[in-house]
């Protein structure tokens, strides 16, 4: 399965507390790797606040959906916040309501509705 992997930290808090961009990305490939996903893209907004989806790198992940480039997303569930993963489920989205557990982390996948 074709996937993008998002990737965000806002704060020093988040990178010195284990939620660096490094140790995301290493958390999801090795994620990816055991799970036969096919790894497109990776979408990197660091140094961006979750307020909202106006994000450089979001902006192109939705673009790369609509274009059907990836079938799902991989990310660590600090990236992405409650009310924006409300928003990508009322347009975007079925939550595959999956969440794998790696060590002390989190990760969450979501799944792209095929008719857009």
């Amino acid at each position: 399965m074709r996937c993008g992997v998002y990737v965000r930290v806002s704060t020093e808090d988040q990178r010195d507390n284990g939620y660096s961009i490094d140790s995301q990305l290493r958390m999801i490939k090795e994620y990816c790797e055991k799970n036969n996903y096919d790894i497109v893209d990776i979408y990197n907004d660091a140094g961006h606040s979750g307020k909202d989806l106006m994000r450089p790198e979001m902006q192109r992940l939705l673009k790369d959906i609509k274009s059907h480039k990836i079938e799902t997303i991989n990310y660590k569930k600090e990236a992405i916040t409650k009310q924006e993963l409300e928003k990508l489920q009322e347009n975007y989205f079925v939550f595959s309501n999956t969440k794998i557990s790696n060590g002390e982390y989190d990760n969450a996948t979501l799944t792209i509705y095929n008719e857009l």
